[in-house]
Formats: C-alpha cells, sequence, structure tokens
C-alpha cells in the first residue's frame, strides 16, 4: 500500500523561511543536522557531521538511537515566527 504524496501547504517563500529558521536553531546544528524539502510534499534532514559520540554502542557505525529520535523531536517542534 502506497499513501498519495500530500504537497506542502506553505508557498516557496513561506517554506524557505520556516527552513532557515529550522537549520539556524543551536540544537539543530549541535546535532549536525539539516533539513530541506525534496518536492512536492517530502521534507528530509541529513548530518553536516557524524561525531563519535553520536554514533552506536558496540563498535558499529550506526547512528545512536537517541541521535534518531532527537531529529524526529526536532521536526515536531515548531518553529518560532
Amino acid at each position: 500500500m502506497h499513501s498519495p504524496t500530500i504537497p506542502f501547504r506553505l508557498v516557496s517563500t513561506q517554506r524557505e523561511e520556516q527552513l532557515a529558521q529550522f537549520n539556524a536553531r543551536k540544537e539543530i546544528a549541535w546535532f549536525g543536522f539539516r533539513g530541506a524539502f525534496k518536492e512536492p510534499g517530502l521534507a528530509i534532514i541529513n548530518f553536516t557531521k557524524i561525531e563519535f559520540g553520536r554514533q552506536g554502542g558496540g563498535g558499529t557505525s550506526a547512528i545512536n538511537g537517541g541521535v534518531i529520535a532527537a531529529g524526529f523531536d526536532a521536526v515536531l517542534l515548531p518553529t518560532e515566527n
């Protein structure tokens, strides 16, 4: 089953402003997150850096689950206007 993509409700200039505010937040920079929009309805978060303390244990190169949860929290937290 595949859900249809829902276009963003904000016009392009509003999306860019919201994205700039998101990427300027201190916790976003601290985790090394970088948000972006991909049309028609996809918002993504990438890492600009992955430091040793943000990787999982046991010698893996995987991202720590707490960092992944922080990414979800960050995108769900409203940006101040």
